[in-house]
């Protein structure tokens, strides 16, 4: 017998996690909410998600589903997704790589060329050693490590 992909694994989860959600609600005679209706806090079939193996099984659907998400997606997009989330104050290349496991620098460049194009635009730099207020200790340590 041949062994399951991680891919075929999670989405093993998530069919079980919607089984188990369904039979409870099936049970209490309600439908699963369903985001073509509004939202209504003081329903029945709202109240039953806080039920333990509702509650249970959604946290299962989640993190599973965002595995699939994280192995289906392109790393690339992911960082860039990561970059676009984070809105009007940036995000530093080296956070957006760690988020995608990326290299860096890399992903620096990448970001770099396409802030050129105006896919998106560069934050404000971090401050330099000069501008940054420091004393003199500081930066006579900062300016001889420098030259080790």
């Amino acid at each position: 017998m041949a062994v399951k992909s991680t891919f075929h694994l999670l989405a093993d989860i998530i069919s079980q996690a919607v089984d188990t959600i369904e039979d409870v609600y099936a049970t209490a005679g309600l439908d699963v909410p369903s985001l073509d209706e509004s939202f209504n806090p003081a329903s029945p079939a709202e109240a039953l998600r806080r039920h333990p193996l509702v509650s249970a099984a959604t946290l299962d659907l989640v993190v599973a589903a965002g595995q699939i998400a994280a192995i289906a997606q392109d790393p690339v997009i992911s960082a860039l997704n990561n970059a676009y989330a984070t809105g009007d104050k940036g995000m530093a290349a080296t956070d957006i790589a760690a988020h995608s496991q990326a290299d860096p620098l890399l992903l620096a460049r990448i970001l770099r060329l396409l802030a050129t194009h105006h896919v998106f635009h560069k934050g404000k730099p971090t401050k330099t050693l000069l501008e940054a207020p420091k004393d003199v200790e500081v930066l006579s340590y900062s300016m001889q490590s420098d030259l080790d």
